[in-house]
């Protein structure tokens, strides 16, 4: 056995979601990943993976931002899919009426979100308040089209 005589009072625990805290404030993002997932009410979310473009320290740390697309409260999913519009409209998405396959949001777009600390239980995450175009971000070239059976499905 060895002593270690550590205080680590001063040491965030490390993340094991591959996510990053980061704080509060308004950042330049992009999505680099999505996947749409099972929640536990039998409905389906899409979460996107945002990175910091331009934060400083935080350029490339990611957080999470969810949506309800399927659920069984007709007030979630509206929520939900009116968040996604708003994120197909900031990615510059072709057609953000008409999205056919979630990487469609992987543009490369650069967009503006503001980040806010949310705390559950005694841990605190990052998490996305809202997102909005940013001025002068280039938009994609291509159309969408929806196409096929939909992740949910059957």
């Amino acid at each position: 056995m060895s002593k270690l005589n550590l205080d680590l009072s001063g040491v965030t625990e490390q993340s094991t979601s591959g996510y990053s805290m980061i704080p509060a404030g308004k950042y330049g993002m992009k999505v680099v990943k999505t996947e749409v997932k099972p929640t536990k009410t039998g409905g389906h979310m899409l979460v996107c993976d945002l990175e910091v473009q331009d934060f400083g320290d935080h350029v490339s740390k990611k957080i999470p931002y969810q949506m309800n697309i399927v659920n069984n409260s007709p007030e979630a999913q509206k929520i939900g899919l009116s968040q996604l519009k708003t994120l197909a409209i900031a990615c510059q998405v072709k057609n953000p009426n008409a999205i056919g396959d979630s990487d469609e949001l992987i543009t490369g777009v650069e967009f503006e979100a503001e980040i806010i600390l949310e705390t559950v239980g005694d841990k605190q995450y990052s998490k996305v308040k809202w997102i909005n175009k940013k001025e002068g971000a280039k938009a994609p070239s291509g159309e969408s089209k929806p196409q096929g059976k939909l992740p949910w499905e059957k």
